[in-house]
């Protein structure tokens, strides 16, 4: 609270040197101020307010004064500055992963010159291989995530085990292990690289792999059942809290409509991929290839079409693993709480307290969260979330900490 009154006053002390708020509400300059920095995202105000001019960025470069301050010159620019500067008044600020954006960016540019002319010249071939080769490395780093998150997701006990806590490297060794090496076609195994470097073809099969395989997994139920030893104390004890990971794999958690949409997604994911155009054009913009193998426009055109609809679902569905960061808490008369997250297209997804839940050990509010919105917990409205992790030499370093102090039976001292 300190902190925010103190964010507050910088705002209100900023504004009087620099500007007077153009707004309606308020008699005079303080009052003006105090409505505008009370009702308004401060991300709002400095974006209408201080990027309207270059001299408003000048004056409040001067008054900010250290720090790597310049004049904007496009949009990324904009987003680095308008950071730069909230993150100087004492703002959190909060970035999303950029994997996502990246490949919608290039899918646009790719798309967008595979349009310019019919016949390509040796000029369009050229620069439709540069974007192409950089849009299939993104297709490729988009596609190994969901398909790791995906069976990390399905297939893990996330009570007993992941402790709902989800990074990409984990995730991707999870997937390497239950996949790796499984077959479509009998005698003719497909192969997974444990470090990343697959290519497209074998992590279009995995969808269809992991299908299957989560289809084998769900007629041997009997070996995913939990032990009462497994379940918490207050399992079956009360109706007020519940608890619902009732199995070591959280994919028989699942209602029935919720496992069969991701299953008959997976399986439709590799069959539309495989009966579409995308191959050949990943295969014939490649360099050492003649140019009568360079694909149409047609072709082209298909395949994006494709992919756009294959990532649309993944993303929308959550089973691309996408973070929603807390914006907004709304209390009601009742003390019940609404919260709302974003994720980078601005896109919310609404949470609630108290939960029924509140004991199983789902995260905080307050961390970086991915939030599944095809997945509700047991038989609640309630979508399942998990804390997403980066990891880092210094994280691997340094696991599980700061330990919890605990005491030595029999003993009074505290080991730590």
């Amino acid at each position: 609270r300190k902190e925010k009154v103190q964010n507050m006053k910088n705002f209100k002390k900023w504004f009087r040197k620099i500007m007077v708020p153009r707004q309606n509400k308020g008699e005079n300059i303080y009052e003006k101020i105090d409505f505008l920095v009370n009702q308004e995202e401060p991300k709002k105000i400095v974006k209408d307010l201080i990027f309207a001019s270059e001299y408003h960025l000048e004056q409040s470069f001067e008054i900010l004064k250290y720090g790597r301050f310049f004049i904007p010159s496009n949009f990324e620019e904009d987003e680095f500055i308008l950071k730069r500067i909230l993150w100087k008044l004492g703002f959190e600020i909060h970035n999303y992963p950029d994997k996502m954006p990246i490949f919608w960016k290039r899918l646009e540019e790719f798309e967008r010159y595979s349009k310019t002319s019919n016949l390509y010249s040796e000029f369009d071939r050229e620069k439709i291989r540069s974007l192409g080769v950089n849009l299939f490395v993104s297709v490729e780093e988009i596609i190994e995530c969901s398909l790791s998150f995906i069976t990390w997701l399905l297939l893990s006990d996330h009570f007993r085990g992941t402790k709902f806590k989800f990074n990409f490297q984990d995730a991707r060794d999870f997937m390497f292990v239950n996949l790796n090496e499984k077959c479509l076609i009998p005698g003719e195994p497909i192969e997974f690289d444990q470090s990343g470097k697959n290519t497209l073809f074998p992590l279009v099969q995995g969808f269809k792999l992991l299908a299957n395989l989560c289809t084998e997994v769900l007629n041997n139920q009997d070996s995913y059942n939990c032990t009462k030893k497994d379940l918490p104390d207050y399992h079956g004890n009360t109706e007020i809290i519940t608890f619902p990971f009732l199995h070591k794999s959280f994919i028989f958690d699942l209602n029935e409509r919720e496992a069969s949409f991701i299953i008959n997604l997976l399986e439709e994911i590799t069959n539309k991929i495989n009966g579409s155009t995308l191959f050949k054009v990943r295969n014939g913009i490649d360099h050492k290839r003649p140019d009568e193998e360079f694909p149409s426009q047609s072709d082209i055109e298909s395949s994006c079409h494709i992919l756009r609809e294959i990532v649309q679902k993944l993303e929308r569905s959550g089973l691309y693993p996408t973070i929603y960061l807390l914006y907004e808490t709304k209390i009601d008369k009742d003390s019940r709480k609404l919260l709302l997250f974003k994720n980078y297209k601005d896109q919310e997804v609404s949470l609630y307290q108290p939960s029924q839940f509140i004991r199983c050990g789902l995260p905080l509010f307050e961390k970086a969260l991915i939030i599944v919105p095809c997945i509700h917990i047991g038989k609640s409205s309630e979508n399942i979330r998990f804390e997403y992790e980066e990891i880092s030499s210094y994280s691997r370093m340094w696991p599980d900490y700061p330990k919890k102090r605990k005491l030595n039976e029999g003993k009074t001292s505290i080991q730590v």
